[in-house]
């Protein structure tokens, strides 16, 4: 698909020019691309696009600046994510020695979630764990400082518990920062842990094989479910995979 479109604003950002059209289009133009070409306004550009967004090639005044086939594109594709599986590697080298001592202060129960997610996940400790243990991790400190003898009260205590502050002055949490999805998966696996402590009556400290196979902090799905498809979903087959391994 192609769409003529007229310079409206140029401003040159070292590297390129980020462009303004009086059809309301914003898009940037590396001067590598450009190959010596100055946009100003009133040009007309051709942009090439895919799948609706994706400009895969440029024109100015009818004349070819760039253009990328469908293999070039899906070269580019191939190496963004070789780029970010090395970038997540290097992540977690660095950050590994921190979350495996967060790992150690969470209750037995949860590290068996983050084991179960370990054994049947591929990839997981790279790609996910950061996510999944620090969101893990908070909620099990939510937990701790909520404490009630019921759940009307804990609840109300999660809703008074200052979580930001409390992520602001954590070692860890305040490193690498967390966001409005992690706290809301933090606050219900806190009360999740609540009922399956007090209502289900489960030792979460030293859970049995039993109680880790009917424990509901072992079957929610993981941290990134709401922003895409659960990591781990249908949880039973999972559980009783892992939970057999423990026999």
């Amino acid at each position: 698909m192609k769409q003529n479109v007229t310079v409206k604003n140029v401003i040159d950002d070292g590297d390129g020019f980020s462009i303004t059209s009086e059809e309301g289009n914003l898009f940037f133009l590396s001067k590598e691309k450009a190959q010596g070409k100055v946009p100003k306004v009133g040009d007309i550009i051709t942009l090439h696009t895919y799948g609706g967004c994706l400009i895969r090639g440029m024109d100015i005044n009818s004349v070819p600046l760039y253009y990328k086939t469908d293999e070039e594109l899906k070269q580019d594709r191939q190496k963004e994510k070789e780029e970010e599986r090395k970038r997540k590697e290097e992540r977690f080298k660095e950050l590994e020695p921190e979350l495996n001592k967060l790992f150690a202060l969470l209750p037995k129960i949860l590290q068996h979630r983050i084991e179960m997610f370990r054994k049947f996940s591929p990839n997981f400790r790279v790609e996910d764990e950061l996510y999944e243990l620090s969101s893990v991790f908070l909620g099990s400190k939510i937990y701790h400082h909520c404490k009630a003898n019921n759940l009307e009260d804990f609840e109300a205590n999660v809703d008074k518990f200052d979580t930001s502050k409390y992520i602001k002055t954590h070692w860890f949490l305040s490193k690498i920062g967390v966001s409005g999805n992690q706290v809301a998966f933090a606050e219900a696996l806190a009360t999740i842990l609540f009922r399956d402590e007090v209502e289900n009556k489960i030792n979460i400290k030293d859970p049995t094989i039993e109680e880790l196979l009917v424990a509901s902090s072992m079957r929610m799905p993981d941290a990134l479910s709401p922003l895409r498809t659960p990591l781990c979903w249908p949880r039973e087959n999972f559980i009783k995979d892992y939970t057999s391994q423990l026999a």
